[in-house]
């Protein structure tokens, strides 16, 4: 599998691999919740869980690289999962980090679903290279993406129920 997302320009999320690209002027594509949000179940939909991910802010900070949020929208109606796909995979295979999503029927079957990709206003980050370790800068630039992607979810979300978006 690696070989396999390495040959389509995937690289580990290392801060050294974030830093060398963003100071070539390349862009960065960064999904904090990984493989955790892409697995999580039908009640935990359109949530971002993204833990202690703080890595793709100080890397901005540090690169004085914009942040230009994207939500996908579509992408969680895709599958019914159910539970823990982590607790889970720690419990039937006794090894930490490996998940085993469980479908809500028997087989994963997809629902035809739109798939929105939306792009909201660039984030520049207000601080100084030397702040990129600054916990306080660095939690409210984080926050600060989080609230401008939960808008843009929301604004398609309602936008598809036909309610009129201002």
């Amino acid at each position: 599998m690696r070989r396999l997302v390495a040959a389509v320009g995937t690289v580990d999320g290392t801060p050294e691999n974030a830093d060398r690209l963003l100071s070539h002027d390349e862009i960065v594509l960064v999904l904090p919740g990984g493989l955790r949000e892409a697995l999580k179940p039908r009640e935990l939909r359109y949530r971002l869980l993204w833990g202690q991910r703080y890595g793709f802010v100080r890397a901005a900070i540090r690169n004085q690289a914009p942040i230009i949020p994207m939500a996908s929208v579509g992408a969680d109606d895709l599958f019914d999962l159910v539970g823990n796909a982590y607790t889970r995979g720690e419990r039937w295979l006794r090894r930490n980090g490996v998940p085993i999503p469980l479908p809500s029927r028997i087989l994963p079957i997809p629902h035809f679903v739109q798939l929105s990709f939306i792009f909201g206003e660039p984030i520049l980050p207000r601080a100084g290279l030397d702040e990129a370790d600054n916990p306080a800068v660095v939690h409210r630039l984080r926050r600060e993406v989080e609230g401008a992607l939960h808008e843009l979810i929301e604004s398609e979300l309602a936008r598809r129920s036909g309610i009129p978006i201002e």
